[in-house]
């Protein structure tokens, strides 16, 4: 999820997830928390799928653990395990 944020991975990967900010023409208190829109998931495939699950750990993390670099960001990932 770090890496799709900072847009380090390929192209074809941007339609994976939704911010918030793009879902309402307003502003909301998740799109200024740089989190990501749960999709809609009738089944155990969807909830545990990608994008189901990356964007429920994301948000959960804090936000000034998200504005970290990488290697701080992988660091800290090891830390809270």
């Amino acid at each position: 999820m770090y890496k799709f944020k900072n847009q380090l991975f390929p192209s074809h990967f941007d339609v994976f997830f939704t911010s918030v900010k793009e879902t309402h023409n307003y502003n909301t208190r998740l799109s200024s928390r740089m989190t990501y829109a749960l999709p809609i998931t009738r089944t155990n495939y969807g909830i545990f799928n990608i994008r189901c699950h990356g964007a429920k750990i994301w948000n959960a993390i804090s936000d000034n653990i998200k504005l970290l670099s990488l290697k701080q960001f992988k660091q800290e990932g090891i830390s809270l395990c």
